[in-house]
């Protein structure tokens, strides 16, 4: 757990609060794209895409509460 949790912080810039998470990411030099599935907050299910240069907003931010979805973001 202690890679996925450096996965989800560094690449995906994941913050999170007691109410609840920012993924802000950020892609290494020669990716192109990260995904990771199955990513489990609050209870919730959520599949997250970073894609560089894609039609896609830079950063998200979740409520508690809020149902998993399916995420793209852009770098």
């Amino acid at each position: 757990t202690g890679y996925i949790s450096m996965v989800v912080d560094g690449i995906f810039g994941r913050t999170l609060t007691p109410d609840s998470v920012t993924f802000t990411p950020h892609l290494p030099a020669g990716l192109e794209s990260f995904t990771l599935r199955g990513f489990r907050y609050a209870g919730e299910d959520w599949d997250l895409t970073v894609r560089r240069n894609a039609d896609a907003p830079r950063s998200v931010t979740s409520r508690r509460g809020e149902r998993g979805r399916e995420i793209l973001l852009s770098v």
